[in-house]
Order: structure tokens, then sequence, then C-alpha cells
């Protein structure tokens, strides 16, 4: 068994740069294991624990999904905190979602299905994760901040590979492994 997600990889910007560290300087004190600037991603789809033998039909699956798509751009756009702000797991920084990111992730839940993996059931909030929240005693700091970046436009970027990782969890934090890299063209 591989532990598997299926990812845009995301070169960060100065500014998005910039704003990670505002964050970490501002809430070292709280208990936050904070996301290596180059792994963030934004997640198409977490598919977890995959049999090997069926990585080769995984990614013909999406070699052919992908085939059609040519890059498109998107933009990295506030801040926002995933469970709510009195209770928060997840510091994230958005991404407008709009075609063709929205038919890439409906075909790919679709055609996933075939190989068992359940359709998400919560709608699509791509993102990349900065920071999760192990505990937070003043969630007043992490508030202002909210308020402050919320409209905050970070960085344009364009989207021209789709990633499909293997992830190992070890005590230093996750490693991912590309199995295989698709091109939009």
């Amino acid at each position: 068994m591989k532990r598997t997600f299926i990812a845009f990889n995301i070169n960060p910007s100065e500014t998005v740069k910039e704003t990670y560290e505002i964050l970490r300087q501002r809430l070292r004190t709280e208990r936050i294991n904070w996301i290596d600037p180059g792994k963030l991603h934004i997640t198409v789809k977490f598919l977890g624990d995959t049999e090997e033998d069926s990585l080769p039909a995984i990614t013909d699956t999406l070699s052919q999904i992908i085939a059609p798509y040519k890059p498109f751009r998107i933009n990295l756009h506030g801040l926002g905190v995933f469970r709510n702000i009195h209770d928060p797991h997840v510091i994230w920084m958005g991404c407008r979602i709009e075609d063709p990111m929205i038919s890439l992730k409906a075909e790919i839940e679709e055609s996933l299905g075939n190989f068992g993996f359940e359709p998400e059931k919560r709608g699509f909030s791509p993102h990349l994760t900065l920071g999760r929240i192990k505990m937070m005693r003043q969630t007043n700091q992490l508030s202002e901040l909210i308020a402050i970046y919320k409209d905050q436009q970070f960085q344009e970027l364009l989207i021209d590979e789709l990633i499909f990782y293997e992830s190992k969890l070890t005590s230093a934090g996750s490693v991912y492994t590309p199995i295989e890299v698709f091109r939009l063209k």
C-alpha cells in the first residue's frame, strides 16, 4: 500500500512567502505545524491508502483525463481557517475556483470511483495548507490576521502540470514523491 494524492504543485511568489513568514512570526507562541513552503500544493484528490498494483491503471486514467486540458491560470486569494475561528485546525490560503479546475476535479472524482475511491462529499475548496494547528490559546491574533488578509490577492499562477504523489509520513514531516507528472499541453 502507498499513501497517495493528486495535486497541483505551487511555486510560491515572494508575496506568498512574506505572508507565510508574517503568520509564522505573529503566531510563534502557538502550537502550529507549519508546512514547508517548498511543499505547498493544491490537493485535487486525496486517495490515501492505494494498492500498489493499481498505480499503473490510475496513472493511465489520469493521463487520459488530463490529455485535453491546456495550461490555465489561478489566483491565490485570501486567508482562512478550517473548522472555525474559535476552534481552528488548519490555516489556509485560498484559491479562486474557476473552470477548467472545476471540470478537471469532477472528471478525476468520477473516474477514480472505478478504483473504489469514494467521491468527495464536500464541495471542492482548493487551497494551500499553510499550517496545521495543534493547539491555539489565543485565537484573537489569528482572527486579526485573517481579517487583514481575507481579501488579499497573493499570486496569479499558471497551472501547467498535475502530479500524482506518494506521501510518506515521517517524524520530520511528510515526504512527497511524484509517481507521475502530467503536463498540460
